[in-house]
């Protein structure tokens, strides 16, 4: 008879204990719906305010080359020229290596990086991928473009306001990399304006 009991008790514990872990996950799922502010908060936990600065300069340089890197990704699949290949192809494969770069790191300095993408950053690659098939290769260099134009602002700033040596130094050797993609996406963007 304590046999069964005890093995109700346990089973009642087991489930109480997966029903408030449940609960636990929903409510951490609600919290990090946007994964840029969650990684924001885990590295506001982490460090001092200089620190903090240094991890969120890591932050939006991960959330800008990913998301040029899926812009990229997804084009593959759209693009209708050899032009529009070849950039698709470069970007894919320059901002995957750049992405790793910024993990390696991220990790080194245990700077936390979002989960993914932001929805707006999301909804801006749905929208280019419904233009028409005619439109599309333009739209996408004329995109790569203007992400270019500004993610040089943004590593230039990055390289001057870094206050951690490897990550400014890590700004300032990417940005030679940034400036050949924006030339090769505005001759493409020439070339397909045509």
């Amino acid at each position: 008879m304590n046999y069964k009991k005890t093995a109700k008790s346990v089973a009642a514990l087991l489930a109480a204990g997966l029903l408030i872990s449940a609960c636990n996950n929903a409510t951490e799922n609600n919290k990090t719906e946007n994964p840029a502010k969650a990684a924001e908060e885990q590295n506001d936990k982490k460090f001092s305010k200089a620190d903090e600065k240094d991890a969120q300069l890591i932050v939006d340089a991960w959330l800008g080359s990913s998301f040029e890197m899926r812009m990229a990704d997804s084009a593959k699949k759209y693009v209708n020229t050899d032009e529009g290949k070849r950039l698709a192809g470069m970007l894919a494969d320059a901002h995957a290596n750049i992405n790793s770069r910024i993990q390696q790191l991220a990790a080194d300095k245990q700077i936390t990086l979002p989960a993914d993408i932001t929805d707006d950053q999301k909804k801006k690659i749905e929208d280019i991928k419904n233009k028409k098939a005619k439109d599309f290769d333009e739209e996408f260099a004329k995109a790569m473009v203007e992400k270019h134009e500004d993610a040089i602002k943004m590593y230039e700033k990055c390289a001057n306001d870094a206050t951690d040596s490897d990550i400014k130094a890590f700004f300032t050797s990417t940005l030679p990399e940034l400036r050949s993609h924006l030339d090769m996406a505005t001759k493409s963007k020439d070339i397909l304006d045509k």
